[in-house]
């Protein structure tokens, strides 16, 4: 059974996108791209790896209207995206970085690393049937959050701030399992208690 993909409000406005898609653009690079089949059999690919054994890949985000993760339609880029809840929270600041590669270095956006942590504490509590990936998201956020309560105080909770009011309690939720990891690093854990209102 074909999944049904959600419909975007908005399209990208792109001019000159190649007939291969997302596919041929990634291909331009001069890496071999190939998809990466979908989770469910059936599912169309939202991910793009680097062909043979490698774990260089390119996935596909556009924000969900829910709290779930929904298969997306990019038709001006003849690609899917996987639907990514409070993507609008995790992008709304951003920093350049650089992208380093054994084929070169790229520019790149990357999340304020708060927003970050507290975005994968969020998506923990929505990923009701991925326990496994549920604990590495709390696991890579509160490493995170560790560094930025010893070198970048304020941070976290300039962040939490900033936190929609419906994600909130589900942080909440969270923090039992973040405490027991985030113990030894009573800044970070105070400053995100303190920003959801614990």
């Amino acid at each position: 059974m074909l999944p049904v993909c959600e419909r975007r409000a908005r399209q990208l406005a792109l001019n000159g996108v190649p007939s291969g898609g997302l596919l041929e653009i990634l291909k331009e690079t001069g890496i071999d791209f190939v998809p990466v089949p979908g989770f469910n059999r059936g599912d169309p690919p939202t991910s793009f790896k680097q062909a043979g054994r490698t774990r260089f890949h390119v996935d596909l985000l556009v924000p969900s209207k829910g709290n779930t993760f929904p298969t997306v339609a990019v038709s001006e880029l003849g690609a899917h995206a996987s639907g990514m809840p409070y993507l609008a929270y995790l992008l709304g600041e951003s920093h350049m970085g650089t992208l380093l590669s054994r084929h070169g270095a790229v520019p790149v956006r990357v999340p304020d690393p708060a927003r970050f942590a507290i975005h994968k504490i969020l998506v923990s509590r929505l990923r009701t049937n991925m326990l496994v990936k549920s604990q590495k998201d709390i696991q890579q956020a509160c490493v995170m959050l560790a560094m930025l309560g010893e070198h970048r105080s304020g941070d976290i909770e300039l962040a939490c701030s900033n936190l929609p009011r419906s994600a909130r309690p589900m942080v909440r939720r969270a923090l039992p399992k973040v405490r027991s990891t985030l113990e030894a690093h009573e800044g970070a854990l105070f400053e995100l208690e303190e920003g959801v209102g614990a």
